[in-house]
């Protein structure tokens, strides 16, 4: 009775403001063994993971209808299957990943050209749960995974995203500390984005507090406006206005204005004395071409 008006609600919100969703469609709290909090009983259905009939009735009442309604909705940037199965413990991992691969299937199958993802806890064993089914991964990461008490201690941002996983990443939850230095070292590795955990929390888990510095970085890193645009003779001159002169910039090009496979068109640095600086590139074969710059160290 709530969730389609909701979902319809939320949808219509982000079209307003221009933001791009990634759904979440189940938590691990589904089966995590916790039948009560504070007194009160929570839902925990484990037989929708273990369970081949009941599994089949989610799909075929809930899910299929959900994801055809709502599935083609320009605001959706991607799918998110369930946020950190692993964590699903009332079922077995085997349990777990092919109920997570007959998702990606029935995602797949029911909205053509859909990305598909699910929060993965950490950046280990991306494949384990279900991953091969998908075309977009998410890891998350906290700050704590750096100490040495964790069993794997690592950076997300300290090995190139090619090496993480064969398919785009997005680190799907990161602690809001040292924005700036992470958002500049997932841009150099090639993340395709970061998802800052939360907006309102306490103890040190609050984006709202550094929201500025992120606006900063997103400013400083980003803005970079094309002021002029002629095509002769099979070539586009662009002139750009850099924010920032001196800055070394990379021009990509893609087919999509959100895609994941952007390509590199050719390197440039901004003019200090004149704050603009000409790029001359070939003119697009098909019938459109997107252009992004990024910043290059």
């Amino acid at each position: 009775a709530y969730v389609r008006p909701d979902m319809q609600a939320l949808l219509e919100v982000a079209r307003t403001n221009d933001i791009a969703l990634i759904p979440v469609l189940m938590d691990y709290t589904l089966a995590d063994g916790i039948l009560t909090e504070r007194g009160k009983t929570v839902g925990e259905r484990p037989e929708l993971i273990t369970n081949e009939v009941t599994r089949a009735a989610l799909f075929d009442n809930a899910l299929r209808p959900f994801l055809a309604e709502f599935g083609t909705n320009e605001s959706i940037y991607a799918w998110d299957i369930m946020n950190e199965p692993n964590l699903a413990t009332n079922a077995t991992a085997t349990e777990v990943r092919l109920f997570v691969e007959a998702c990606a299937d029935l995602i797949t199958n029911t909205v053509s050209g859909a990305r598909v993802c699910f929060g993965h806890f950490d950046r280990k064993n991306l494949r384990e749960y279900g991953g091969k089914k998908c075309n977009l991964a998410q890891v998350h990461h906290y700050d704590y995974m750096e100490s040495t008490g964790f069993p794997y201690p690592y950076r997300f941002y300290d090995r190139p995203a090619v090496t993480v996983s064969r398919v785009p990443v997005i680190v799907g939850e990161v602690q809001p500390t040292y924005v700036a230095e992470k958002l500049t070292s997932a841009a150099a590795h090639r993340y395709t984005g970061l998802l800052f955990w939360s907006l309102n929390a306490n103890d040190g888990y609050s984006f709202r507090g550094v929201a500025d510095t992120y606006k900063e970085w997103v400013r400083s890193h980003y803005e970079l406006s094309a002021s002029e645009v002629a095509i002769t003779d099979g070539m586009i001159q662009l002139r750009f206005s850099p924010t920032y002169g001196d800055q070394s910039y990379e021009l990509q090009s893609s087919v999509g204005l959100v895609a994941p496979d952007w390509t590199h068109v050719t390197n440039f640095t901004g003019s200090a004395g004149t704050n603009q600086t000409e790029v001359e590139i070939p003119s697009p074969v098909g019938p459109q071409l997107f252009y992004r710059t990024l910043t290059t160290p």
